[in-house]
């Protein structure tokens, strides 16, 4: 492959990238349009389009109409949309995937168990993407310091529960 070759494929791949993005901020504006108009049905296929293209609003939005439902399923499937966003850098979707990770109840409810390496991780992402409504900062320190004191690496297969330790130590999130 030469040079012109080479700087071809770069742009076109620069292009598509922005266009997809631009499609998926055009889908989930659609879609709020949509949920607007209490059209949901419609609206949830349409952020979940979007979410599929890549906006991490739209991933966090969908989790909010699968949230309302509490049977395993929805949590399951509000659980990933959050995973999705939060890859796809919305600030409060990895906050909520790592206080999911946190408070065990809605984990356990789908047979999965929390893991405070993933918490620490994901609310450490939401810090540094500017999550500043829940002191996701304060969180994510308080976190990694818990972490240390359950045996770090191992906490998340010696049962440490990290809701449980901040209450000991009467720290609030």
């Amino acid at each position: 492959m030469n040079i012109k070759s080479f700087i071809a494929c770069i742009c076109l791949a620069a292009i598509s990238s922005l266009a997809m993005a631009e499609n998926a901020e055009s889908v989930y504006k659609q879609g709020v349009a949509a949920y607007d108009k209490k059209d949901h049905k419609q609206a949830a296929t349409l952020f979940e389009q979007a979410c599929d293209a890549g906006s991490g609003e739209a991933c966090y939005k969908r989790a909010e109409m699968y949230a309302i439902k509490s049977d395993k399923e929805s949590i399951r499937q509000t659980l990933a949309l959050l995973a999705k966003g939060c890859i796809n850098n919305h600030a409060s979707a990895c906050l909520y995937i790592g206080a999911a990770n946190i408070d065990s109840e809605a984990l356990e409810t789908t047979g999965m168990k929390p893991k405070l390496s993933l918490a620490t991780k994901v609310i450490g992402m939401a810090c540094e993407l500017g999550e500043r409504e829940h002191d996701s900062c304060k969180l994510h320190t308080v976190l990694k310091s818990i972490n240390e004191m359950c045996g770090g690496e191992f906490a998340d297969r010696d049962g440490c529960r990290p809701k449980e330790v901040a209450e000991m130590l009467d720290i609030s999130f």
